[in-house]
């Protein structure tokens, strides 16, 4: 069924299904393409990956965050493409199928960032720093609800940068420094410092561990079992080489993974040696960002070609044809 985002908009329609052609072959993952707002489908394996044709939807992208299996996506319209109608925030559902489900969870600040799906694909956190709050979304693999507004107002500064815990209620976040708050209202500091620039967040050890970025001091620094407020521990620093350090993945086998933009490269960090390795990049990544597959992350975006991917796996990049 095809149905014009005014009405999708407008009515506050929920559930609703349309119809096109889906992707052909293995789906590695979806990104967002800025370029045109659209979702499309990566397809193929390391070394033969292409770009399918844009998922169809009634309405433009602003921001996505996918769920780590690929089925969903938390999205925020984009609103110059959506007939000046309100940003609206909106579960996509029954990806990579060629009927995706829409779930209009209703009007958000144009500023609405989606900081964070959990690990699960549960829940979803997103905040906007001009009404200062967040807001939770839960049942996000089935039956998507929206959370009252959570004030932010009374932490350290603005969010930079969240992610989520395994429950989907309580986001840990960057601010000028790093503080967890949750659906409840409740927070807590984790680290007592108030002057970190914190451009990464990530969890190890199961959920358990605390890994953070802060690029005003050139840090990679593990917390413990953050929420027993352990003491923060650096594993790199820029003696390892650290020069703008803006994104981290934690692999499934536990490295800790750090793109560096002004360096041109990924520190791979073992938590066990402990030991720091640099692996120079022909381009300056902007992100690190896991597909589906979640030996491949996204380290740039489409606007900044070449398109590049870091295999986890073969510790090399790959480029992948834009159109």
């Amino acid at each position: 069924m095809k149905i014009s985002l005014a009405l999708i908009l407008a009515l506050g329609l929920s559930g609703v299904e349309l119809s096109g052609a889906g992707p052909s072959g293995p789906v590695a993952g979806f990104i967002l393409d800025s370029r045109t707002a659209t979702i499309r489908p990566m397809t193929g394996v390391p070394g033969a990956l292409r770009l399918a044709e844009a998922v169809a939807l009634p309405f433009g992208v602003s921001a996505a965050e996918f769920t780590a299996s690929g089925d969903a996506a938390v999205t925020v319209t984009a609103v110059a493409l959506t007939m000046d109608q309100p940003a609206h925030l909106a579960v996509i559902g029954s990806l990579p199928s060629s009927a995706p489900l829409i779930v209009d969870l209703g009007e958000v600040a144009e500023d609405t960032r989606i900081l964070a799906v959990n690990a699960k694909g549960t829940a979803a956190v997103v905040y906007s720093a001009s009404q200062q709050q967040l807001r939770f979304v839960s049942g996000v693999n089935k039956n998507p609800v929206l959370s009252t507004p959570v004030s932010t107002a009374a932490l350290a500064g603005t969010v930079t940068v969240g992610v989520l815990d395994e429950s989907g209620s309580c986001a840990v976040l960057g601010t000028g420094s790093v503080e967890t708050l949750c659906s409840d209202g409740a927070s807590r500091r984790v680290l007592s410092e108030t002057t970190f620039k914190v451009t990464a967040l990530g969890f190890g050890n199961s959920g358990r561990d605390l890994w953070v970025v802060d690029a005003a001091a050139r840090q990679v620094l593990r917390v413990g079992n953050y929420a027993q407020q352990s003491a923060p521990v650096v594993f790199a620093s820029e003696t390892d080489g650290l020069v703008r350090p803006i994104a981290l993945a934690v692999t499934v086998d536990g490295q800790v993974l750090v793109a560096d933009s002004d360096a041109a490269a990924v520190f791979a960090i073992d938590p066990l040696a402990p030991s720091v390795k640099a692996i120079r990049l022909d381009i300056a990544p902007s992100q690190l960002r896991p597909l589906t597959d979640r030996s491949l992350l996204l380290i740039n975006d489409l606007s900044a070609l070449p398109f590049t991917l870091f295999s986890t796996e073969a510790m090399r990049t790959y480029f992948v044809p834009a159109n």
